[in-house]
């Protein structure tokens, strides 16, 4: 009797401890599951997502989250939702909705046409908010889908520090449907430099298992790729297509995908091969090749990150290996110290012989025409690659990287054709050598005929096909809802983008073939801004007014004293800015 009441008692005791934690698992899931900021107001419009959710009716697992700007709301919803049910998903303690005056419950269809849509929010702690909201359904045109899921539930730790890491779960989708990739991500966090400052960033993501995600090469690190300062979104992959013409080795892989971060739309991405990625698989065959990016800007140096340095030259960063150890920077200086001598030598007019024996030539020239093209400010300054191979003992500049503000999208900079913003370096100063620039010229024409057809067809190829892609990142990145049917943001920027493609092309095609027809102005500062005129011509007086502005001065001075736009350009020269009031 005893032992039964004893086993009684402790029967009742592990009964009360479960249901304590059943209840405490149960206010717990309830207070990670309050879909709406408890900061709303009456008088405060929320913008952003709400965990009103809908689904394609058969794809349960991937719900997309509402997203409300002022008194306007959207669904965007990825392709392969087109042409399905389309089921409401969101927890009836906490909203009734209306679609249209009707009202509808969890489980409930929502139409692809509808209207209108009232919420009531209902808070223990506001009471019942109502809320009326222009809705628009929106469906992706032919992009897959990529649903990442972060262990946090949201991206708000990684966007505060680079150094800030999270997991989750990365999940691919064809737009009919068809699972292309569900993988785990061992870490990810945010990258960039300028682009870090934006809403819509980049990520590195480095996968638990090689995947080849979206039917591309098989890796464990990749990038997701915003394009947030191309308001196009066409820059990068015009690019990477550019250099894949010129026959440049290295060239990333890419994909233009929807994005989706823990149900919630984020817009156009391009999911890309990294480069030490692609440098891993392909290029490092020996233990002691090495990719490098340059860096011109001391105030950009990493405290993290091993470089190498000639006594009063750039700055080049390990990027693979990350941190090699002190014999294996002594053997890359010594190497990279010859290159430089080499490549100095060929610079004064040299024959190529000995500068092909330690370089990949053809990359070098190949550089320089995608440089020139796209006009990418950060070229030869930020963003620049170089591999070594140990086995064949030469540099190459590749891969390539980072092209988001080509062709006119950095408009103090670049909006000039025949301007250049990259620094003067080793493939420009090269074409002071005859050969060299004969290289050039043979590059140039072998691809000339893909070159125009890139930028006269290829270019509004790739904006239709991302078109429906486009309107939906608007809609959540800027732009407005009821707005995202005009389209002029996308056409403007695509038709300069081809303009200045097309503008610099012709220019450049013409100085290579007449070189001495044209003259250097090298204006002085840090990243070594040019302008290439025909000699006998004056520089135009838009881009003498925005140099003004850029040295804030009120003038420039040569050799042979004052420079200015009414002064004819004879031959390549140095100008210098003049102090204010001077």
């Amino acid at each position: 009797m005893k032992k039964r009441r004893v086993l009684m008692i402790i029967l009742c005791a592990l009964a009360l401890m479960a249901l304590y934690v059943f209840m405490r698992r149960g206010e717990n899931a309830l207070k990670n599951t309050v879909p709406w900021p408890v900061a709303i107001t009456w008088d405060e419009p929320y913008v952003g997502y709400v965990d009103l959710k809908c689904f394609a009716d058969g794809y349960s697992q991937y719900p997309v989250k509402i997203f409300l700007r002022d008194d306007e709301a959207a669904f965007c919803l990825p392709a392969f939702a087109s042409g399905k049910r389309i089921i409401a998903d969101f927890d009836g303690k906490y909203f009734e909705v209306s679609i249209d005056g009707n009202r509808i419950g969890p489980g409930d269809e929502i139409l692809s046409g509808a209207s209108k849509l009232d919420i009531t929010y209902i808070s223990d702690a506001y009471g019942r908010i109502d809320r009326s909201y222009d809705l628009k359904v929106m469906y992706s045109g032919n992009l897959p889908a990529v649903f990442v899921e972060t262990k946090s539930g949201s991206l708000e730790y990684m966007d505060e520090d680079k150094a800030n890491l999270d997991s989750g779960y990365i999940t691919c989708i064809a737009p009919d449907g068809a699972d292309l990739n569900n993988v785990r991500i061992d870490s990810m966090r945010a990258k960039g430099q300028s682009s870090f400052t934006l809403a819509k960033k980049n990520y590195k993501v480095k996968l638990q298992k090689e995947t080849a995600l979206l039917g591309m090469e098989t890796g464990n690190t990749w990038v997701l790729l915003a394009n947030a300062m191309d308001t196009s979104r066409l820059r990068n992959a015009t690019a990477y297509e550019l250099a894949s013409i010129l026959g440049l080795e290295g060239v990333v892989d890419y994909r233009f995908t929807d994005m989706y971060f823990n149900g919630e739309y984020h817009g156009n991405y391009m999911v890309v091969q990294s480069v030490d990625h692609y440098f891993e698989k392909h290029n490092a065959t020996d233990r002691d090749s090495f990719l490098l990016e340059k860096e011109t800007w001391e105030e950009r140096l990493k405290s993290d990150a091993v470089y190498i340095r000639r006594d009063g030259g750039v700055y080049w960063e390990f990027i693979f290996p990350a941190l090699p150890g002190d014999e294996y920077v002594k053997k890359a200086l010594f190497v990279m110290d010859r290159f430089e001598s080499v490549t100095e030598a060929a610079c004064e007019g040299n024959d190529l012989t000995e500068f092909s024996s330690v370089a990949d030539e053809r990359s070098f020239a190949a550089k320089y025409i995608l440089d020139v093209l796209t006009n990418e400010p950060d070229s030869n300054s930020h963003s620049t690659f170089c591999t070594y191979d140990s086995l064949t003992g030469k540099f190459s500049m590749t891969p390539v990287w980072d092209y988001d503000r080509a062709w006119g999208n950095r408009p103090e900079i670049n909006r000039y054709p025949f301007f250049e913003s990259f620094s003067h370096s080793w493939p420009e100063q090269m074409t002071l050598n005859p050969s060299y620039l004969d290289l050039c010229r043979r590059v140039m024409e072998d691809s000339s005929d893909d070159i125009e057809a890139l930028y006269e067809n290829g270019i509004d190829e790739m904006a239709s096909y991302i078109e429906a892609s486009w309107k939906m990142d608007r809609c959540v990145n800027g732009g407005g809802i009821s707005t995202v049917t005009d389209f002029e943001d996308q056409e403007k920027n695509t038709v300069f983008l081809k303009a200045s493609f097309e503008d610099i092309y012709k220019d450049f095609y013409d100085y290579l073939n007449v070189p001495d027809a044209y003259a250097h102005v090298y204006f002085e500062n840090r990243e070594g801004r040019a302008y290439r005129i025909k000699k006998g011509e004056c520089i135009p007086f838009e881009v003498m007014e925005y140099l003004k502005k850029m040295y804030s001065c009120d003038g420039f001075v040569s050799d042979g004293g004052a420079f200015d736009d009414n002064s004819v350009v004879e031959g390549d020269m140095v100008v210098s800015p003049m102090s204010k009031g001077k």
